[in-house]
């Protein structure tokens, strides 16, 4: 009996140091996988990126940048114009909405028929692009002579122009009142004649944009040449 009594005591402690080693294995075992799931996952990112070509920062930091592209002289002369028609688009929005709903007393349909009119002629965003190309011919061109009354001249020619042919037509039917067949031909003609203004404009900043390119395009390669000369000049020194 005291035989039975010490086997009774002594197997429990025996289940006991059986169960922590297997919870021991076990936690062993989970640890392992942990581990080799995390290796694997970041196996996979590192493919990933290497993959996509991205970088870490760090990595980034330790290449070096290359060198922002040089801007061209036409890309400048670009630059120029787009701001000017940005300018001038503000101006003629502002004037058009003044003109048509503070001056004008008139029904809102023709309100809205004038203002459908005078947006068919942009002639402030076409003068602000021939101007442009006398700011570029000064400024990029180092054409000097060629200062702000030459640049703004044939603006200032096309748009006069243009407010004559309306300006003229509504004289003549102030002087002729009462008479709708005049004011109808007054109008066509008016009409007719500043949509050539318009398009007489438009045809001659065209033909000065296309010869400036040319011209900028010229520099652009006398300036590479230039300093491809230079730089020669430089290692022969050396």
């Amino acid at each position: 009996e005291e035989e039975e009594v010490e086997d009774d005591d002594v197997a429990p402690d025996e289940g006991c140091a059986a169960y922590e080693a297997m919870q021991g294995e076990l936690a062993v075992n989970v640890n392992e996988a942990a581990e080799a799931a995390v290796s694997a996952a970041d196996a996979a990112v590192s493919a990933a990126v290497d993959a996509v070509g991205a970088r870490s920062p760090r990595a980034e930091s330790n290449l070096k940048l290359a060198p922002a592209p040089r801007k061209t002289l036409n890309g400048k002369g670009a630059a120029i114009t787009v701001a000017m028609v940005a300018v001038a688009l503000g101006f003629a929005c502002c004037e058009n909405l003044i003109y048509i709903f503070i001056y004008n007393g008139s029904s809102m349909e023709r309100k809205i028929a004038v203002l459908i009119l005078r947006s068919l002629f942009p002639v402030h965003p076409l003068a602000a692009a021939i101007q442009s190309i006398g700011v570029c011919k000064h400024d990029i061109e180092n054409m000097k002579s060629f200062g702000v009354g030459k640049s703004i001249l044939p603006a200032v020619l096309l748009h006069g122009s243009f407010d004559f042919a309306l300006m003229i037509a509504s004289f003549l039917v102030a002087v002729n009142p009462d008479n709708d067949a005049f004011e109808e031909n007054a109008a066509t003609v008016s009409l007719c004649v500043s949509t050539v203004v318009f398009f007489c404009g438009g045809a001659y900043f065209l033909q000065q944009s296309k010869a400036q390119i040319k011209r900028l395009d010229e520099l652009e390669v006398s300036d590479q040449v230039g300093s491809a000369k230079g730089e020669d000049a430089e290692h022969a020194l050396v």
